[in-house]
């Protein structure tokens, strides 16, 4: 596959920088162009995706979003809280900056199906691959939330899953859902519960998103969930992503 990479300003603001991954099959692509597979956390997310996709041999462009300076998944990958947190929160511009300003540039970078792209985040990442459904529903078609962190800000990110709901359905059952979750992400009894792991109720919270989408049937999106028996919140990112491709890029 070709490599390349360069840096982006949100904005024109020259003090948020990113830097773009990108990944595409040296392959001839099809007429409707190649599918998209667009990641967060870039800087360690791209290599394990690309490597993952050379292996299956898929004909797909792997996309990535880093940051050539100081990380600002916190600021980047959160919804706005009440109160509002220092520093976090920045969801809704960086969504604006991806629309508006990253999948153009990538269509200019290569051939790609707009029709088929797909967003991939793990923790806070996931998070916001959430917050574009729920927010943006048919800027991509296929969503992998990893570990998501649902109870971020207090469950700041669940109101807007009811705005969700009411899209119209020829647009909501276009679209897909991969929810997925490493076992030991949230202790199970006997074992005792620390107050944080009680709060995040990671494995829960992600399994009970699941099963309220599921509910919506035809009128909305196609889900799925998956637990990872044995992986913990860091070690499940590596088979996430592979999923997720596997998800993506079914046919």
């Amino acid at each position: 596959m070709r490599r390349r990479e360069w840096e982006m300003q949100a904005g024109g603001e020259t003090d948020r920088p990113y830097r773009i991954y990108l990944a595409e099959p040296d392959a001839t692509p099809p007429a409707e162009g190649f599918p998209l597979f667009l990641l967060l956390d870039g800087d360690g997310h791209f290599d394990p995706a690309v490597a993952a996709l050379e292996a299956r041999g898929d004909g797909a462009v792997i996309a990535a979003i880093g940051y050539p300076g100081r990380n600002r998944r916190e600021l980047d990958y959160t919804v706005p809280a009440e109160p509002p947190i220092p520093e976090e929160g920045g969801a809704p511009a960086f969504l604006a900056f991806v629309r508006d300003k990253l999948l153009p540039r990538l269509a200019r970078e290569a051939r790609l199906d707009p029709a088929d792209r797909s967003l991939f985040g793990h923790s806070y990442g996931g998070l916001f691959v959430l917050y574009a459904l729920f927010r943006q529903p048919g800027l991509f078609r296929s969503h992998i939330a990893a570990s998501p962190s649902i109870g971020y800000g207090q469950g700041t990110i669940l109101p807007l899953e009811a705005g969700f709901e009411a899209a119209p359905p020829e647009i909501a059952s276009r679209l897909r859902l991969l929810v997925t979750v490493g076992e030991l992400e949230q202790p199970r009894p006997p074992a005792p519960i620390t107050e944080r792991a009680r709060i995040a109720r990671q494995v829960d919270r992600a399994h009970d998103l699941v099963d309220r989408l599921s509910k919506l049937g035809p009128a909305g999106p196609e889900v799925a969930f998956h637990l990872f028996p044995g992986e913990t919140h860091q070690s499940v990112v590596d088979p996430a992503i592979r999923l997720g491709l596997d998800f993506a890029l079914r046919r």
